[in-house]
């Protein structure tokens, strides 16, 4: 049985990329959401600003095998998100910085 994770960092969900990169980490996670996906991409554009514009996300899920191709495959992991904490504008410098 895999144990859930909490993960949180900073979310990026287009189009085209689906990822968050832990607070203070150079990783970038490929994020597989099929059953909040929606949820996750509607917090995303609400709160973006701009194209790529990452916003700060807590996540709970679990790790899985990364892919050998596609998207996923140039990513340090895969995280499957089975619940969203939060998704918030506000803390992005402190993430980025490493103090949360």
């Amino acid at each position: 049985m895999t144990v859930a994770s909490a993960l949180h960092g900073l979310l990026v969900y287009s189009h085209e990329v689906h990822t968050l990169q832990p607070c203070g980490e150079q990783r970038s996670y490929w994020l597989h959401a099929p059953r909040v996906g929606q949820q996750l991409a509607t917090a995303y554009q609400r709160l973006a600003t701009r194209p790529y514009e990452p916003v700060y996300a807590e996540l709970e899920g679990v790790y899985v095998a990364r892919p050998a191709s596609g998207f996923a495959a140039d990513y340090n992991g895969t995280f499957a998100v089975h619940e969203i904490h939060s998704v918030s504008a506000e803390p992005v410098a402190a993430c980025r910085d490493g103090n949360l």
